[in-house]
């Protein structure tokens, strides 16, 4: 009808292939992050481990967050603006060694749960990179099947 010609397109920007890729390794962190807190609540019980497995994963999601707003814009900012970018980047590590200190000297947590939710990352761009490939056609197939 020409009621739904008229209608406004949405203005949503369009991400490119490593900002959907950085988006999917982000909600796939956080996935696993949800299921080694569940994990350490069914083989530990409510207690220091199961909250160290979520307040690890939740940081881990915290310096992932923080490492694609700043690589982004350390490689696609104003050139102006790099150095101030890649300087926050270096110091990025000192503020999540902090927090991390923080967490493990001040809250109920344990160690080992800790290192359980913080760890979530490895496996997490391992899914990613999978669920990529099997997103990606084939090329030879491709290729065979336009001859």
């Amino acid at each position: 009808m020409a009621v739904a010609a008229e209608l406004p397109t949405t203005s949503k920007k369009t991400r490119n292939e490593g900002e959907r890729f950085a988006l999917r390794l982000e909600l796939v962190n956080l996935t696993l992050v949800a299921v080694a807190f569940v994990i350490a609540h069914l083989a530990f019980g409510v207690g220091p481990t199961m909250w160290g497995a979520l307040v690890g994963g939740l940081i881990g999601a915290l310096n992932l967050r923080a490492m694609v707003f700043l690589g982004k814009r350390i490689l696609h900012g104003p050139r102006q603006a790099r150095a101030i970018y890649t300087i926050l980047f270096a110091l990025k590590l000192g503020a999540i060694c902090t927090l991390v200190w923080l967490a493990l000297a001040h809250l109920p947590i344990d160690a080992i749960g800790f290192l359980i939710g913080f760890s979530t990352l490895l496996p997490a761009m391992l899914v990613t990179a999978a669920l990529k490939i099997l997103d990606t056609p084939d090329t030879d197939t491709a290729s065979k099947e336009r001859r």
